[in-house]
């Protein structure tokens, strides 16, 4: 008589069919990404990478749709998703750009330009634009607390942040005692400096007002901005120990570049 083997077992035999209860279970599969966000993140990818830097415009909208595979919806969907995040800026009529670094510029009792922006490794570059002596009226004769129609020296100048124009500033000095301002900060590029070349070793700032404004042309096209995108306008007065007067400016700051921050 012949023994059944092990393999024969009924006891070691699958069954034929699973239990209803198994074959009939769903079974679990992870969602997919959506393709909206997938692009997304291949853009914050090429971002990333260097491929798109900041302040670069992004390709035209079908551009994208080709490079990605996708429709024009989705395009804008994802872009529209990395605006939210505030990697990018959708302009009407312009494009789409790359989000640049803002700089935050502080202002307090004895804000320096240069000093601040190197405090954060800033290479600092400024650029004369207008050096002259005007009778000023009472815009500005009134901070600078001088009468009417006196005799000032106005200095405007470009300031860049590593490379970038950043700002546009007018100064203006009161009287006889500034005239030599022009020269020394010509030679100097810093108002501290030119400063203390005519014997005025510390200046506090006095007061600052912060508003904001829409570029002009000219103003536009030297910070390198779309008339489109507001301007940080900053007035001040600057008083040397005694508590006179010595400078006034005002200065218009690429709003998408800087962040004001006030030092308590």
């Amino acid at each position: 008589m012949l023994e059944r083997s092990e393999s024969q077992s009924p006891s070691n035999r699958l069954p034929d069919r699973l239990p209803d209860q198994l074959s009939n279970r769903p079974s679990r599969r992870l969602p997919r990404t959506p393709l909206w966000r997938r692009i997304a993140l291949d853009i914050k990818a090429a971002i990333a990478a260097g491929e798109w830097r900041a302040g670069d415009k992004l390709p035209p909208e079908g551009d994208l749709a080709a490079r990605f595979n996708a429709n024009r919806h989705t395009i804008r969907r994802a872009v529209g998703a990395l605006a939210e995040e505030g990697l990018l800026l959708v302009e009407q009529g312009r494009g789409t750009f790359v989000v640049e670094e803002t700089i935050n510029y502080q202002i307090g009792a004895r804000t320096r330009f240069g000093e601040n922006l190197r405090d954060h490794d800033r290479k600092v570059d400024v650029e004369i634009l207008a050096v002259e002596e005007v009778f000023v009226g009472r815009d500005i004769a009134n901070p600078l607390e001088v009468a009417a129609g006196s005799l000032c020296v106005r200095l405007q100048v470009l300031r860049r942040s590593d490379g970038k124009p950043l700002c546009i500033a007018d100064h203006w000095f009161p009287g006889e005692r500034f005239r030599p301002m022009a020269g020394l900060f010509a030679e100097t590029k810093s108002i501290t400096r030119s400063f203390a070349a005519l014997g005025i070793a510390d200046y506090k700032r006095r007061e600052t007002q912060v508003a904001a404004r829409l570029p002009k042309t000219w103003e536009a096209a030297k910070l390198e901005i779309p008339r489109t995108r507001p301007l940080i306008v900053t007035s001040s007065i600057n008083a040397d120990p005694t508590g006179t007067v010595i400078e006034y400016g005002v200065t218009r700051f690429a709003g998408d570049r800087t962040a004001i921050v006030f030092e308590s």
